[in-house]
């Protein structure tokens, strides 16, 4: 996958909040884990960029490119 700076910027992002929320529920951090966070934060996000980011984040995760 090829990103620019702020689709790249959006992905971290939310990969980032993803790993906090975990951190903070003292679940261990795996792709599976964080994989299935992302999605919960992507059906929870009222805004379509927001819904983009972590529907890409998790993509990326789970292909682990």
């Amino acid at each position: 996958m090829n990103f620019d700076d702020d689709k790249a910027g959006l992905l971290l992002n939310a990969i980032g909040m993803a790993v906090v929320d975990l951190i903070a529920a003292q679940v261990p951090i795996t792709r599976d884990t964080l994989v299935e966070r992302l999605e919960h934060n992507r059906k929870v996000t009222g805004n379509v960029i927001g819904k983009g980011a972590n529907r890409d984040a998790a993509e990326l995760v789970r292909k682990g490119q």
